[in-house]
């Protein structure tokens, strides 16, 4: 990718070999399927960098790799080791309350898809990277977003970043005539709150299987005919904790008979009696599911369908 140089960085270059310089990488990975943000470098001590601290340890020993460049519009990627000793010291992934270590987070999905940027902070004195104008001796060396992992083991694994180009090769369709909404429900494009419509504070009550649970007590729906099928549970402990998941099948029970939930796949990591979660509802992406959430008939000006296009037979 093409750099500019800040003055400040072109000054302390020009000042070698009679100032010693240091240089490393900073690896800013977030935010992951949890919602976590990882800060890691791959020099010997924090260094802080606007307003966050990237740690050499924490977070796993990150250590940059190869890199592809290509002409054109195809995509560059780079290859990043992952150290993780878990007998030396136990490293965690974040947000998961210290229940899964960093190489199960990442065998099990956590990074998949996070965006990344690879900075270089360039210092005379070592941790300091900010020059007469802020921020100016550190410059951005890649950025994409996490793509296959490989060579994954209890203590290292490579993880390799895609550059936004290799969007570009993903099967895009033209918005198709149909029915059915478009919308990602509680997306820009739905324009719906899901604060509005999620219950807080909720807990397992028992396990049935891997993917199936009842509540401690009965869950009551926010709009008038609204259900939690094909909603949305985000688990607020655990070892599930900060991640999102669909729920495939709602079966209401009544005052005093909890409610049972089945996930569409098991979660990540194993469901325990107590974990809290929140519950949003969801949707059929049809105009009368629409006009429930909605609250009114003006729904169809959201709506992301075409449900009164005559269908080829019959038009004319």
């Amino acid at each position: 990718m093409s750099q500019a140089y800040s003055a400040d960085l072109l000054a302390l270059y020009a000042a070698a070999p009679q100032t010693k310089i240091y240089r490393v990488h900073l690896f800013k990975i977030g935010p992951c399927r949890n919602g976590q943000m990882l800060y890691a470098t791959d020099g010997r001590i924090p260094i802080t960098f606007g307003g966050n601290i990237y740690h050499p340890y924490l977070y796993g020993f990150w250590r940059r790799g190869s890199q592809t460049i290509k002409i054109g519009f195809e995509s560059n990627s780079i290859d990043c080791t992952v150290y993780s000793d878990e007998q030396f010291q136990p490293i965690y992934f974040p947000g998961t309350n210290s229940l899964v270590y960093l190489m199960d987070g990442i065998y099990a999905g956590l990074l998949s898809g996070a965006p990344v940027t690879i900075y270089r902070a360039t210092m005379s004195k070592y941790g300091v990277v900010v020059g007469p104008t802020g921020g100016s001796l550190v410059s951005t060396r890649f950025v994409g977003e996490v793509g296959e992992v490989t060579d994954i083991g209890p203590t290292k694994c490579t993880v390799k970043v895609r550059d936004l180009l290799y969007r570009l090769n993903l099967d895009c369709p033209q918005q198709l005539i149909q029915a059915n909404c478009r919308w990602v429900l509680y997306s820009a494009g739905c324009r719906l709150s899901q604060a509005a419509f999620t219950r807080t504070g909720q807990s397992i009550g028992t396990l049935v299987d891997a993917r199936t649970f009842t509540t401690e007590a009965h869950l009551s729906t926010i709009s008038p005919a609204g259900t939690f099928s094909q909603g949305v549970i985000k688990f607020t402990s655990g070892r599930n904790n900060g991640i999102s998941y669909a729920a495939a099948v709602w079966t209401p029970g009544t005052g005093s008979t909890p409610d049972q939930i089945q996930l569409d796949t098991p979660p990540l990591f194993d469901m325990t009696v107590g974990d809290t979660f929140s519950i949003s509802e969801g949707c059929n992406h049809s105009v009368v599911s629409c006009q429930n959430l909605q609250g009114n008939l003006n729904a169809i000006l959201n709506y992301g369908g075409t449900p009164f296009v005559p269908v080829p037979e019959t038009a004319v």
